[in-house]
């Protein structure tokens, strides 16, 4: 294995976020580096940005322009494909890298040599930088990323279906990232990064949980923290998906923390058979389904008129509270919707 290491950065839009990104890998004490940049976006900018930044020589920036569009998914297998290191980072153009997060991630191999991927922390943080500590706690709590599960995983599968491998600033083997490579919005639609993180652990993967905060996510106006779509995707390849029968109660814990959030698009679909065999499955938690939570759901699912008074109410309360990103939190980490087709 060399030790080359290569970001790899999907650009769509938004350039002042990823002039942000690129400086944060700029940063880094890690060295052999370099730097891929795939873009998509509709306007020059993000090119003239890059062209203004002032480089480090031991840090070669390898930009392209990507005419017409790739989407996501190819974009992203096209810089996997370009990466000269034996080692790959992924990393968003709106989300951020700590200065010794790729020294951290890679010494990690030194612990464990046949590592097929390592990854640490996530802070959450705003549109505009500010770190959101106490949410960034709860999420990495909700994800297994805490002292008690560091080191390497049991499974690398109950890893990936727990979401505790991350949708992005992971570090992976590039040998294996290039044959896995991310499935097009076609076949998976937004569950993108958790079919990816899910095929990657099919594959004999080992992965390491570094109990260390790595990156930064940045919640933008284009993910997905107001928005439950993406759960209309992640369900069912969660539920379907074949794996070995020692990590099906790590199945059973992701489908559960994702049932509500299905109930209610199964609810908004209108597929109120549907929506209640899931209510009343065993793939709901009855804890949940006693809740005020539970009562809402049913009523969402029997009185659809109610939806648009209840969404009201939501927004008002959203707007009112900083703490909104724990009411869908297990959705949107997962998935970066500036970076959606």
């Amino acid at each position: 294995m060399n030790n080359l290491v290569s970001v790899c950065i999907p650009a769509y839009n938004q350039p002042l976020l990823l002039r942000e990104t690129i400086l944060s890998c700029l940063a880094q004490t890690y060295r052999p580096l370099e730097i891929l940049v795939g873009d998509d976006s509709d306007s020059d900018t993000s090119a003239e940005i890059i062209n203004r930044l002032k480089l480090d020589d031991q840090i070669p920036l390898h930009y392209e322009r990507n005419s017409p569009r790739l989407g996501q998914a190819d974009n992203v297998n096209r810089l996997f494909q370009r990466a000269a290191g034996d080692r790959i980072v992924l990393l968003h153009h709106d989300d951020l890298l700590l200065p010794e997060a790729i020294e951290d991630l890679a010494n990690c191999w030194i612990v464990h040599r046949d590592l097929t991927a390592a990854f640490g922390k996530q802070y959450i943080i705003s549109e505009t930088g500010d770190v959101r500590l106490f949410e960034s706690e709860q999420a990495n709590k909700i994800f297994r990323r805490t002292a008690a599960e560091a080191g390497l995983q049991r499974s690398a599968i109950a890893s990936a279906l727990v979401q505790q491998f991350p949708n992005d600033a992971f570090m992976v083997r590039s040998d294996t990232a290039k044959r896995v490579r991310l499935r097009p919005r076609s076949e998976v639609g937004d569950a993108t990064d958790l079919d990816f993180g899910i095929r990657l652990a099919l594959e004999n993967a080992q992965f390491y949980f570094l109990n260390k905060y790595t990156s930064k996510y940045r919640e933008t106006a284009g993910s997905l923290m107001q928005s439950g779509r993406v759960v209309q995707y992640m369900f069912p390849l969660v539920e379907q998906v074949e794996i070995p029968g020692e990590d099906e109660s790590a199945r059973k814990a992701a489908l559960r923390r994702m049932a509500p959030f299905y109930v209610k698009h199964l609810a908004q679909s209108r597929q109120k058979g549907a929506a209640l065999r899931l209510l009343f499955s065993e793939n709901f938690d009855r804890r949940v389904r006693r809740s005020t939570k539970g009562l809402v759901l049913l009523g969402q699912i029997l009185f659809p008129w109610l939806d648009q008074p209840l969404q009201k109410l939501r927004q008002w309360f959203v707007a009112r509270s900083r703490i909104t990103t724990l009411l869908t939190i297990s959705l949107w980490i997962n998935y970066d919707g500036g970076l959606a087709n």
